[in-house]
């Protein structure tokens, strides 16, 4: 209650999350997208078999990484702090000033301020940090940095993934993954691709978009606008 509830055309699709193991949701502005995705989150954290897997959530662009990561410790408040919650951010944005309960979760301020490092090697202490976090948050391209890509990934949410070209999308979930949500809006803005040739080829077309059209019926629509 303290974060908020699901409205009945949220709380079918959560539903349908759990019975496929690709999701492909469609949000028009004001429809509560990130707000589900931390509920669908959650759920994934809290129901998994295998409690060592880890979630990986990722969307194009930092900005709305840190959506997806705000949305999610506020509702790890209200659950009282059961999800370990991890963002990271590429080398050359860990200088910029963030809001600080997101550098709180941030990697590179858990790296800083790591007890008894004692005299183990960076990468190490990495692996120690990221084995004990549950789920991880990351933009698509950040998601193959050296620091995370050998770990692998079984859950993924890619939120604003009809902004992402295909490419883009691919590149968290070749980790591992097993369980794949998708969610967008296909008919907002569309991947931004520059080159005629690049475009020629296909690669405006997201992959949110190529899966609706050889899956319909994995297709799930947030109805209900704020």
């Amino acid at each position: 209650k303290d974060f908020g509830e699901l409205n009945p055309t949220q709380t079918g699709i959560l539903k349908n999350v759990f019975s496929n193991d690709l999701n492909l949701i469609q949000g028009p502005p004001g429809t509560g997208k990130t707000f589900l995705s931390s509920f669908i989150t959650y759920n994934i954290f809290n129901f998994r078999k295998d409690k060592s897997e880890k979630i990986l959530l990722c969307a194009p662009s930092n900005s709305a990484s840190d959506n997806l990561a705000l949305n999610l410790i506020k509702l790890n408040k209200a659950i009282g702090g059961k999800m370990k919650i991890l963002r990271i951010y590429a080398k050359s944005r860990e200088m910029f000033p963030i809001k600080s309960e997101l550098l709180e979760i941030s990697l590179h301020y858990t790296l800083e301020h790591y007890p008894e490092k004692g005299d183990k090697e960076e990468k190490e202490i990495i692996e120690e940090i990221i084995n004990s976090t549950d789920i991880v948050i990351s933009t698509c391209s950040t998601s193959w940095d050296d620091r995370i890509k050998g770990f692998p990934f079984p859950f993924i949410l890619i939120d604003e993934s009809t902004q992402c070209c295909e490419i883009e999308t691919l590149i968290p979930i070749v980790s591992g993954c097993k369980h794949l949500t998708l969610i967008g809006d296909q008919k907002q803005l569309p991947p931004v691709v520059l080159h005629p040739k690049a475009t020629k080829t296909g690669m405006n077309i997201s992959l949110f978009e190529r899966m609706v059209k050889l899956y319909p019926e994995l297709f799930n629509m947030l109805t209900i606008q704020y």
